[in-house]
C-alpha cells in the first residue's frame, strides 16, 4: 500500500458545519423591531389622553380606571390562548384512532401539549404579546371620549341631520330602513348583531394576534386598527362632537325634532324586538349626564366606530379567504342598518368611517410593501 492511498484513508470526511445557533429571545428582538413604531404611536396616545385628563382635572381614582380596562385585554387574551388550547385538543380527539376512551383522551392531550409547547417557541406567539402592548394604548380610548362632552359640547348634530337629508334626497334614512326591516323582521338581528360586535372584534384581534403568520398583513390591520380608534374615534369625534339621531331631543330641546317618528317607533318596539339595543339608550344618556368625567362609555356619533371597526374586518378578511370576506360584508352589512335603525348614528357617520378606514389601509399598505417588498411568513411552530 501507497503512502498516497494511507494518507487517503486516514484522512476523515469533513464533517459538516454545525447548524447556526438562533438564540431564543431573538424572535422578541425582531418582534419588537417590527412593532416599534406603532408602538411608540400608542404610546403617544397615551400621553395625550393623560394630558387631556390632567387639563380636565380628572380624580386619580377615576382615571386608575384604565387599570382595569387592561386587566380585562389581558385576561381576554389569555382566554383566547385558553380557547385555542381547547380547540385543538377536540380537534386531536375527534381525529383520534385509538381504542378506548381514556387512551384517545391521553393521546389528544399529549398530541395538543406538544402543539402548545411548539407554539409558545415560535415568532407568532412572540409578535403576539408584543402587540397586546398597542391594546393597552387603545384603552385610553375610553378615558378620551368621556372627556369629549367637557373639551368641545355636543354642537354637531344640527348640522349634520341637515346634511343627511341633503345627501338622501329630501328624506332621513330611517324613513327608508325602518318599515323595511320591520317587514323582514331583522330588528331582533340587528340587536344580536350590535351585541356580536364586540365578539366579532375580539375575534378577528385574536386571529390576528396570535394567528396570523402573514406579517405584511397584520402589520396592516394592527395600524388600521389603533389609527381609527385615535383619528376616527378620538380626534374625529371630538372636533364633530355629536350624539346621534336617537338622543337629538335629549341634547338640543329646543330645535325642532326631526327623529320624532324614530324614538316613538324606538320606544314602542324596543322592549319586545331589540332588547340590548333599548337598555343600551338608557345606561348610555345616564353616562352622558352624570357628574362623573369618566365612565365606562359615552355618547359619541360622528364618526362610526362600529362601522370603522366592521368594514376594517371587511378589509382584513379579503386577504384571508373568500367565505370569511362574504361573512364580513354581510355582518357589516347589518352593523350598517343597524345603526340607522336605532338611530345610534347618522348615515353620514358610517359614510366617513368607511372612507376614512379605507384610505388608512391603502396607506399603511403601500407603505409596508416599501418596508417589506417580499412576504414574510412567522414561524407559529
Amino acid at each position: 500500500m501507497t503512502a498516497a492511498t494511507k494518507s487517503r484513508k486516514s484522512k476523515k470526511p469533513a464533517k459538516p458545519p454545525p447548524p447556526k445557533f438562533v438564540r431564543p429571545e431573538s424572535r422578541w428582538k425582531r418582534a419588537w423591531r417590527d412593532y416599534r413604531l406603532i408602538l411608540i404611536v400608542g404610546l403617544l396616545y397615551v400621553l395625550g389622553v393623560t394630558a387631556e385628563a390632567v387639563y380636565c382635572h380628572v380624580p386619580f381614582r377615576q382615571f386608575a380606571r384604565v387599570g382595569y380596562a387592561i386587566l380585562l385585554v389581558f385576561v381576554k387574551c389569555v382566554m383566547l390562548l385558553v380557547w385555542f388550547g381547547v380547540w385543538i385538543f377536540f380537534r386531536e380527539f375527534i381525529r383520534g384512532r385509538e381504542k378506548g376512551l381514556w387512551r384517545r383522551i391521553s393521546a389528544a392531550h399529549n398530541r395538543m401539549s406538544g402543539t402548545a409547547r411548539d407554539y409558545f417557541e415560535g415568532d407568532v406567539f412572540a409578535y403576539g404579546c408584543v402587540s397586546v402592548l398597542v391594546l393597552f394604548a387603545i384603552d385610553f380610548f375610553f378615558i378620551q371620549k368621556s372627556l369629549i362632552r367637557r373639551i368641545n359640547p355636543y354642537v354637531w348634530d344640527p348640522a349634520l341631520a341637515e346634511a343627511e337629508k341633503t345627501v338622501h334626497f329630501g328624506h332621513y334614512p330611517h324613513e327608508w330602513v325602518i318599515p323595511w326591516s320591520d317587514m323582514l323582521g331583522l330588528g331582533t338581528v340587528f340587536d344580536v348583531a350590535y351585541y356580536l360586535w364586540f365578539v366579532m372584534m375580539y375575534l378577528v384581534l385574536g386571529y390576528n394576534l396570535f394567528l396570523d403568520g402573514n406579517l405584511r398583513r397584520r402589520l396592516q390591520f394592527i395600524w388600521g386598527f389603533l389609527l381609527s380608534w385615535v383619528a376616527l374615534g378620538s380626534l374625529g369625534a371630538t372636533y364633530f362632537s355629536s350624539v346621534g339621531p336617537l338622543f337629538f331631543h335629549d341634547f338640543y330641546p329646543n330645535h325642532l325634532n326631526m327623529y320624532a317618528d324614530l324614538v316613538r317607533h324606538f320606544q314602542d318596539k324596543g322592549p319586545h324586538d331589540f332588547f340590548i339595543a333599548y337598555n343600551s339608550r338608557t345606561l348610555l344618556l345616564g353616562w352622558s349626564r352624570n357628574e362623573q368625567l369618566v365612565n365606562i362609555n359615552a355618547l359619541s356619533a360622528m364618526p362610526s366606530m362600529h362601522i370603522a371597526v366592521a368594514w376594517l374586518a371587511v378589509l382584513y378578511a379579503r386577504g384571508l379567504s373568500r367565505r370569511w370576506f362574504a361573512a364580513a360584508c354581510v355582518f357589516c352589512a347589518l352593523i350598517f342598518l343597524g345603526t340607522i335603525y336605532f338611530g345610534f348614528h347618522y348615515a353620514l357617520d358610517s359614510y366617513v368611517s368607511i372612507a376614512a378606514v379605507t384610505l388608512v389601509w391603502w396607506i399603511t399598505g403601500r407603505l409596508l410593501k416599501r418596508r417589506y417588498p417580499e412576504e414574510v411568513e412567522l414561524r407559529r411552530t
